[in-house]
């Protein structure tokens, strides 16, 4: 396996692709969610695979090992948020250490309130001003987890 340590520009990218994408195996510094509108995507952490349905996220922690991959056949529409730990430390202290088994948020755990935060996020809001709209975002995505 061909592993690559990816460093970015920016400290908080909002990435919208109205098709599945396949990027190699890699790890960075940054928290890394994505949020399937319609369709299906496919993700690698650690080496397992999983689908990311319409309406499900997943979650990617800093220093995890994760690619993108397609299937023939399958389409999708999704928002990838990629951004610096250190902007949640105040809200969520481990967000530059934590781990989880599956990254994947299923719908029903996904609140009415956060998929309008994403889609807010999703209207080409700059960056700058769609902090507000993000950290909402965060916080309930994090607080339904519990």
């Amino acid at each position: 396996m061909s592993l690559f340590y990816e460093v970015l520009k920016s400290d908080f990218s909002v990435i919208h692709n109205k098709r599945q994408i396949a990027f190699k195996d890699h790890l960075h510094k940054y928290i890394e969610i994505l949020y399937v509108f319609s369709g299906i995507q496919y993700i690698t952490t650690e080496g397992k695979p999983y689908a990311v349905r319409a309406g499900e996220a997943a979650v990617i922690f800093p220093n995890t090992t994760h690619g993108y991959f397609k299937k023939a056949g399958t389409t999708a529409d999704e928002l990838l948020l990629i951004f610096d730990p250190a902007y949640l430390l105040p809200l969520f202290p481990l967000a530059d250490s934590a781990y989880t088994k599956n990254p994947v948020i299923s719908k029903k755990k996904i609140t009415e309130e956060t998929v309008y935060a994403l889609n807010k996020i999703n209207q080409n809001m700059p960056a700058e001003k769609g902090w507000a709209t993000f950290l909402l975002f965060f916080r309930i995505f994090i607080m339904k987890q519990k």
